[in-house]
C-alpha cells in the first residue's frame, strides 16, 4: 500500500456526505487532525456538529480542533449578494485582519513539521465555493509555503458558484 507523504494539507466539505463517507475520505488520506474552520461548528447534517464529530473522529484516531477565528463571519455572509461575492468579502476580511492568517500559520506550521496530515473542514463540498480555499491560498501567498494542498473528492454536489480554484487564488494575490 502506498502511503501519501506526510505533511499534506487536505480540504474537505461535507455537503451531501454521510459521516461514514467523510470518515472514509479521511482514512484513505491518512488524515491525523481535522481543523474545523466553520465560524459555528453546528450542522443540520447528522454527526457534523462539533461534539458528535469530535467523538466519532476520536474513535477513529483523528484529532478534532475548531478554529472559530478562521470562520467566515456571519456579518460578511449576510452582507453578500451572492456566494461568489461572499468569498470576495472573506478575502478582503483576511487582508484587513492578517492576524487570522498568522494564527492559522502558528497552528499549522507545527502540524506540518511533525509530518501530520491536516484536513480543513467546512460545509461546501467544492473548494472553489468555500472560504477554506481562500484561507489556504492566502496563507500560501503570505508565507510562501509550498505545502501540497489536496481537495478531497470535491465533486458530487451542486455548485454555489461557477468559479474555479484559479479564480479563488486570484482573490488572494498579495
Amino acid at each position: 500500500m502506498n502511503l501519501p507523504p506526510p505533511g499534506i494539507i487536505y480540504s474537505c466539505g461535507y455537503q451531501l456526505r454521510t459521516l461514514p463517507d467523510f470518515l472514509q475520505q479521511l482514512q484513505q488520506a491518512h488524515v491525523t487532525v481535522v481543523l474545523d474552520v466553520r465560524e459555528t461548528p453546528w450542522s443540520y447534517r447528522p454527526g457534523f456538529s462539533a461534539k458528535p464529530l469530535r467523538a466519532v473522529l476520536a474513535a477513529a484516531g483523528v484529532e478534532y480542533e475548531h478554529a472559530r477565528y478562521a470562520g467566515n463571519p456571519k456579518s460578511l455572509r449576510s452582507r453578500a449578494d451572492s456566494h461568489q461575492h461572499c468569498l470576495g468579502l472573506y478575502a478582503e476580511h483576511l487582508g484587513q485582519q492578517p492576524e487570522i492568517v498568522t494564527q492559522f500559520d502558528c497552528w499549522l506550521q507545527p502540524q506540518l513539521a511533525q509530518g501530520r496530515n491536516v484536513c480543513l473542514l467546512c460545509y461546501e463540498r467544492h473548494p472553489a465555493d468555500c472560504h477554506r480555499a481562500v484561507l489556504l491560498y492566502r496563507w500560501q501567498a503570505l508565507t510562501g509555503h509550498d505545502a501540497l494542498i489536496v481537495h478531497l473528492n470535491p465533486d458530487g454536489a451542486p455548485r454555489f458558484t461557477t468559479q474555479d480554484l484559479t479564480a479563488v487564488q486570484a482573490l488572494v494575490c498579495v
